[in-house]
């Protein structure tokens, strides 16, 4: 690992270097083994490796949501406002994406717990009450028999992107 090869800028000491093997990730919901409530499942592939490794994460995930931040500026003043987020399909230009921003929307496992019906309004990713002005997108998701329901967001930014 010491030694610098053709396609290295430089050397690389021991001290500071770690080769790793390429592995590749897709996460997505789908329903839980058994025939369980929507959970949180990944796919990996692995160089070296025939085939696939596919595992169930995390039980009660019902939703899981990627949004694109678009900067604007340059170098230091490079920014990502809360507006700037978009949907893969809707960004023009991937060169300008600086941020990610997830959404996993996770539910109870006991029903009945929640006092109202609620719904899930994606594009804003709040939770309210079933029928209240303020979820209103027009791919909301129901949220079934009355669960408690938690929207987690992370927010992070490419590394190779920030100034």
């Amino acid at each position: 690992i010491a030694k610098s090869s053709g396609n290295l800028s430089r050397s690389y000491p021991e001290a500071i270097s770690k080769v790793l093997l390429l592995q590749s990730n897709q996460y997505y919901v789908r329903k839980g083994e058994n025939g369980k409530p929507p959970s949180l499942w990944r796919t990996s592939w692995r160089k070296g490796t025939t085939s696939p490794i596919t595992m169930e994460l995390i039980e009660g995930v019902q939703d899981l949501q990627f949004e694109y931040g678009i900067s604007t500026g340059m170098g230091e003043n490079r920014a990502v406002t809360d507006n700037a987020f978009i949907k893969a399909n809707a960004v023009t230009n991937w060169n300008n994406v600086a941020a990610v921003r997830v959404r996993l929307l996770a539910l109870g496992n006991e029903a009945n717990v929640s006092p109202d019906a609620q719904v899930y309004d994606r594009e804003k990713g709040l939770i309210c009450k079933k029928g209240d002005s303020a979820c209103t997108a027009a791919d909301s998701i129901d949220i079934p028999d009355r669960r408690l329901a938690q929207v987690f967001t992370a927010v992070v930014s490419l590394r190779n992107k920030l100034p």
